[in-house]
This record gives C-alpha cells, structure tokens and sequence, in this order.
C-alpha cells in the first residue's frame, strides 16, 4: 500500500481466482486532505492494479466502501451536494460491462440531516451502518434496512438494547448470525473496544403438505437446500403431512417435496428466513400438490442421432450402420449416401445416449409402479408417451429413399415402404419411430410394462427441421414427452 494515505475500510469480493479490493484512502487537491475511494485486485498474494474509481469520487469526501456478496453493488459514504444532509450512503451499481453506475442517494428512508457512515451488507443484502441522526439521538447507533426488491430497501430501523446504548456504535460486521461492531460504552477498556451479540432469534418452521384436489394430507420427503443448491437435510413426512424445522435466520432456502405417487412433480418452495429480535420467528408454509397433468421432458443427448440415420446413437446400433458399411449395404448407392458413415466419435456419444434412455425407461416404470397409489390422492390412469423427432436443415438429394425394412406398424397410422423418397419431415417421423421401437423393446423386458401396457399411449410424429439449436450436430435429436392422464 505504498504511495497510498491512510488506507482504510476495506471491502473484499471474490472474483473466480481474483479477489477485488475496494478501499478508501487520502487524496490532496490544492494541498488540502480529502478521501476517495479505490479499487484493486489480489492476485497470487499481490495487490495490484490499484486505481481511484473516478465514477464515484467527487471533490467532496468518499469513503467507507462497501462491495456485496456478489459483486454488483457498492455502497459508500459522500458529503457531496445534493444529499440529504452531512454524509450520506450512496449505492452505485455494477453494469455489464463492468464500469459503474451514476451513484443514487438513498434518500430519506435510509439517510438524515446528519451523518450515515460505515455500511455492510449482509450475505441477503440486508444493510447495516452507524447514523447519529435516527431515533432523536446525538450518538451513532447501528441501524438496518432490509433488502426487498429491484435495488430498494425498507425503511430503516434502530437495532435494540444490547446493541445499541447511549453510547456510540459503529463499525458493524455481519457473520454466521454474529453482529461484530465497536462502541465506547462504559464498562470497556477505553476509547472504542469490539463487540458481539446474537443478531437475529432462531427461525422455526412448521408446514403440512396436502392435495390441492382433496384437501388431505399426504406423507413423502421434504428436502432441505441452502442457496448454493447444497442438500442440508432429508426430512420424511409422515400420514399427517405435518413437518417442521429449524432453520438459521437470515438465510435462503429452497424446499423440495417427493411424493412417489407422483414421480413427475417434485414442487419446490423458496423460503428466506427472517432476522428478528425476538427470540424465535414461527414461519407456517403450506405446500399444494396440484394434480393436473404434469409433463417430463427428455431432450436426448446430442448427436442423439448420426447424420442422415434414423435409429437412435446406442453402442449396439452404432455397431449394426458400421456393419451395413462394412457390407456396403449402405454408401454405395446414391439412394442411401445421405447417411454418414460413423466414425470414432460417436462412441463416447452413444454410451451416452444408451444411458439417457435407460434412465427413460425406468421413469416410465416408476410410473407405472405408481399408478395404483397407496397415498390419499386419485392418481393417473394412462400415461401418454410423445416422441418427437427432428432432422436438421440440411437437404436430400432427388434420389435419396429410405433404406430401411417396410414399415406397417399401426402406431403411426400409416404405411412407410422401403424405398420411399426421402426428406427432413420423413426423417423426422423416422427418428420418433425407431425410438420408439427401442424404448418399447426395453419396457417389454419387465414384467410390470406387461403386466400394465394398456395404460400406455404412445404418440409419434415429425418436428421437422429444429431451430431451437445453432449448431447442426444438436439439431438431430428426440423430444419426448410424458404425462399422467
């Protein structure tokens, strides 16, 4: 920090292997002290890169930056013109391109006629600083303001005894539900000595999960996530539907229920849990399984398909196109050159594509398996299965036919013969069909698909050439559908 007056307030954000630094330091114009604020990078252990933030600093005072979690908001201090009175807390934002905005005053919700210093932002983006001008009040006390929406916060509060005294706090610093602060109350070492104290009283959530149908209650797992998306907690609920938890305050959550009734509708709920003074916060949160259809979407991996071919990209189908290559039953004639010969990397795909479709078909028999439901909620009675195929925009010649054996299967509803002149639409409905064919062939394996095989309906068709993918190799692909009827 050399070449730098009394650096100080620094506010760190980490940036992937970077961390940015944001602190103020003393500037002279025409010899007379004043504070601006600037910004830097830690690279390997080195501050480097150190420049004032000339969209902020003014001729006026800046100081106490302040950089959220995130790295899009920055709150400061200025005594500029145009303020409420004495400093006040400015906000400016992060813009695409990484410059800053203009900074906005936060007006009279949050500053006074007097002084605003030191803010923090919490990890919610709640904001604490010290002001001598709340509450009627000479001393700086510690004040919040929470975050509700689109770069607004509340109106600001007083935090309560023990935090706040006759004297003067400032300085606070939020973590782990710990607010760290200084103050000269009596009774310390001297002048301005630390501080701690619990922020924010325990959170305690209570729910019932029910059908939105019969209004019973239903029993299955409710997961916990932090806002990382880590799984906190499994949290099994029994016949009453009832759950309860406890949470920490101030934090994000998502809430996920599993019902196996219902394999395909796993609702989530997002909670985040308040800081409050007293002691404990109950929070009731019902969750409502609708029992409308509802859809499961498998898009395939791509190339879920080699060019110009129409049976799925699975090891064994793979080996068969080379195996028609080898027997120059393919490649030869003008009428089948369309389709690519498969080279090497459409191995690692196909190994791929074989496991998406075997996750597929086991979805399927859960859903089966579950169509007859213990639980207290009427169920579906037939699944609808749409499989979609799609060719991208690539043209045939006038002599391309399909290669294939006869097709008379009623499930389309037409007859395909060999030899049939060849387009994107054909090859479309093609796809759709052969994986079709290699999800049935699977499903007719077990017991319970034989068992149960009437509830499915099947439907195929051709989406033609896709324009929802840029690139050619994604654009031969399925989509499937399935929903519970």
């Amino acid at each position: 920090m050399n070449g730098y007056n009394n650096p100080s307030n620094f506010s760190f954000y980490q940036d992937g292997d970077t961390i940015q630094v944001f602190f103020a330091a003393t500037v002279f114009q025409n010899k007379i002290p004043n504070r601006d604020i600037f910004q830097g990078k830690i690279i390997n252990n080195d501050l480097t890169d150190i420049a004032p933030i000339t969209k902020i600093n003014t001729d006026n005072f800046e100081a106490y930056p302040m950089i959220s979690k995130d790295g899009r908001l920055l709150v400061f201090v200025s005594d500029r013109a145009g303020g409420i009175g004495g400093t006040d807390l400015y906000l400016s934002i992060k813009k695409e391109k990484g410059d800053w905005s203009e900074p906005i005053n936060f007006g009279d919700k949050i500053n006074t006629p007097v002084n605003e210093i030191s803010p923090f932002l919490d990890d919610l983006d709640n904001l604490y600083f010290s002001s001598n001008g709340f509450d009627n009040k000479e001393d700086f006390n510690i004040i919040k303001s929470e975050y509700s929406d689109d770069y607004q916060w509340e109106l600001a509060r007083t935090l309560p005894t023990p935090i706040n005294t006759d004297s003067d706090e400032i300085t606070p610093f939020i973590h782990n539900n710990q607010i760290y602060y200084a103050s000269n109350r009596a009774g310390g070492c001297g002048g301005f000595d630390l501080y701690a104290n619990e922020l924010c009283g325990k959170v305690f959530l209570t729910g019932q999960v029910f059908d939105s149908q019969n209004k019973l209650p239903l029993q299955g797992v409710l997961n916990l996530y932090d806002n990382s998306g880590k799984l906190i907690s499994e949290n099994q609920i029994g016949d009453n539907g009832k759950f309860s938890m406890n949470l920490n305050p101030n934090s994000s959550y998502t809430l996920e229920y599993y019902n196996t009734c219902v394999p395909l509708y796993t609702p989530r709920k997002s909670i985040n849990t308040p800081c409050n003074e007293e002691e404990i916060t109950q929070i009731t949160l019902p969750i409502e399984l609708r029992l409308e259809s509802k859809e499961y979407e498998f898009q395939g991996v791509v190339p879920f398909f080699v060019s110009g071919y129409y049976k799925p990209n699975t090891p064994n189908e793979l080996q068969n196109l080379r195996l028609l290559f080898a027997n120059n039953i393919l490649g030869i004639a003008d009428s089948n050159k369309y389709i690519e010969y498969p080279d090497a990397k459409y191995d690692a795909y196909s190994e791929t594509v074989q496991e998406g479709l075997n996750s597929l078909v086991a979805t399927i028999l859960e859903i089966l398996r579950n169509s007859k439901s213990k639980c207290n909620i009427d169920v579906y009675e037939h699944i609808k299965i749409s499989i979609q195929g799609f060719a991208d925009e690539r043209g045939f010649s006038d002599f391309a036919k399909y290669s294939g054996e006869d097709i008379t299967d009623p499930i389309l509803g037409k007859v395909i013969p060999r030899g049939t002149k060849m387009d994107n639409d054909l090859l479309g409905l093609l796809r759709g069909y052969f994986t079709y064919k290699f999800i049935e062939t699977q499903l007719s394996k077990d017991n319970l698909y034989q068992a149960n095989s009437y509830k499915i309906i099947w439907d195929i068709s051709s989406g033609g050439v896709t324009t929802d993918e840029d690139e050619l190799i994604l654009k031969r692909k399925v989509k499937i559908i399935i929903s519970t009827q």
